[in-house]
Order: structure tokens, then sequence, then C-alpha cells
């Protein structure tokens, strides 16, 4: 259940990070940052495929901690590659769409986690359960990362809002890669391999 709280907490906080730095500090318009997002978004689909492929050929933890090692990696990369001025297209699709795949293989893994090993009869209860703290860990890491993102801001004006908001975005991601890091402990340590992986391909409970 925990993993689907660092889940939201990280990678669900992402587009809203992407969207403030796309808006506030490269000021594009609404449209333009869609658009930007939309490769962004079609990675995690992509992913979410994968992830199910991937669990039933090497086991929901190995699953579970490539996909989190993926963003965890990413976001620290995200937190040097996102330049408050300049050419910055690129860098974000390049970084943003593989990130996108790990936030799609986890999404999928964590399902099939937090359903296996519970009777049939209890699987609804499993999947309100880790419902309830994939929502808690979204509301908790939107505070905190927003509250980082936007750290130093207040009374300042003009460039120098942009060049400290940039900087408070990277130390945002930088930051997230920590819970990223914690759950792929838990997924390596704490999860054990389940006597019964699912076959063929599943379909996260939730989705």
């Amino acid at each position: 259940m925990g993993i689907t709280a660092i889940f939201m907490g990280t990678f669900g906080v992402q587009p809203y990070l992407l969207t403030i730095w796309l808006q506030q500090v490269h000021h594009v318009s609404p449209l333009e940052a869609g658009l930007v997002s939309l490769p962004l978004s079609l990675a995690v689909m992509v992913g979410t495929n994968l992830g199910g492929a991937l669990a039933t050929r090497i086991g929901t933890r190995a699953t579970l901690a490539l996909g989190l090692a993926i963003g965890a990696v990413m976001f620290v990369v995200l937190a040097f590659v996102l330049p408050p001025s300049g050419p910055y297209l690129l860098n974000l699709l390049i970084v943003g769409i593989i990130a996108g795949l790990g936030q799609g293989i986890v999404w999928t893994a964590m399902w099939i986690a937090a359903a296996a090993g519970t009777h049939e009869q209890e699987q609804g209860i499993a999947s309100g359960m880790a419902s309830t703290t994939q929502q808690v860990g979204n509301a908790l890491g939107l505070a905190v990362f927003e509250a980082v993102a936007y750290a130093g801001v207040s009374g300042l004006s003009g460039g120098n809002i942009e060049g400290v908001l940039n900087q408070g975005i990277q130390n945002a991601f930088l930051i997230a890669a920590i819970p990223m890091a914690v759950g792929l402990l838990i997924a390596l340590i704490v999860l054990r391999s389940r006597a019964h992986e699912p076959k063929g391909e599943p379909i996260p409970a939730g989705a």
C-alpha cells in the first residue's frame, strides 16, 4: 500500500511541476504546455502495457523495482536539465518520456502487488485500501513539493521570480527521488516473491 502513496506523491505530482515550470518560467501558453505534455502521457500509456508484460515475465517485485529505479534516476536528471532560459524542449522530452515509461510500469505492477496474496473475497478491500493510500500520497506530495517549488518566491518580481522558481522546481524533483528510492527498497526488501504470480496480461485494478 505504501508504494501507491509513493507513486502518487512523486509520479503523480510530476505533471503539475512541469506545467508550472513551462507556464511560469518559460511563459508558454496552456495549449502549448498541453502539447508538450502529450508525448509524456503517451509514454505512460506504453509503460502500463510494458509493465503487464514485464510482471508476467520477471515477476511483480522486479517490475516494481525497475519502474521505480527508472523514475528515481530520471527525476534526478530532471533536476539538472531544466534551464531557466534557452532551449529546453529536447531535454524535457527525452527525460520526460523515459520517466513516463517508468511511471506506467509502476502503475501496472503496484496494482498487481496490492491484490497479490489476498483471497478472492478480499480483492475489493485490498484495491480500496490501495486507492485510499494513493489519494493520500497525492495530496501530501502535492502540498510538499509545491511548497518546495515556491520556496523563496515571496516578495520577488520579474526575472528574479523565474530564476528562483526554476531552482525550486529543480529542488522538488531532486527531493522527489528520495521517496522513490524508499519505494525501491520496499519492492526489493519488504515485498516477497509470491507463490502464485499472475498469469497472462494483468488488468490493473482501479485503472
